[in-house]
């Protein structure tokens, strides 16, 4: 009897240990899983789909798009630029999904004045080694885009 004991015992084992390395393969493999958002196509609005053009640029740059874009933007609006090197769209991902159709429109839409992006006025420059304001809007290797009735305020 303990010769069938132990033989019982070593292939629980083998299975046990079998099971925990499934087990474990499967957690670490479904950890780094990256889940791809989609990417954007059709027509949204700020504030609304988007609360602020930096909160699209942010989700254009994470995503690309897989269609024309067309953001309808409030006129009336107003929104500071986030940082001292202004609102940056383009990114690896954005600018390989760009093209003659895939194109990206922001636009001001309804009555009244044009929505309005203002300049960082988070602090100023006073050497040449402090951060100096860089721009409202940069636009980094990505073709394809246009600005229809956005105001660009540096006061």
């Amino acid at each position: 009897m303990n010769k069938n004991y132990n033989q019982t015992t070593k292939s629980t084992r083998r299975t046990t240990s079998w099971v925990w390395c499934l087990m474990l393969f499967v957690l670490f493999g479904l950890s780094s899983v990256k889940v791809n958002a989609q990417a954007l196509s059709g027509t949204y609005t700020i504030p609304g789909s988007y609360a602020t053009i930096s909160a699209a640029f942010t989700a254009l740059n994470t995503n690309g798009v897989s269609g024309a874009v067309v953001f309808n933007c409030a006129k009336g609006t107003t929104e500071p630029a986030s940082s001292n090197t202004g609102m940056l769209l383009g990114s690896t991902t954005l600018n390989a999904t760009l093209s003659s159709t895939n194109t990206i429109t922001f636009q001001s839409s309804g009555s009244g004045a044009n929505y309005i992006v203002n300049a960082f006025t988070g602090g100023t420059a006073t050497s040449a080694t402090t951060t100096a304001q860089n721009g409202i809007i940069a636009l980094i290797g990505a073709d394809y885009v246009t600005f229809d009735g956005i105001d660009l305020n540096d006061a």
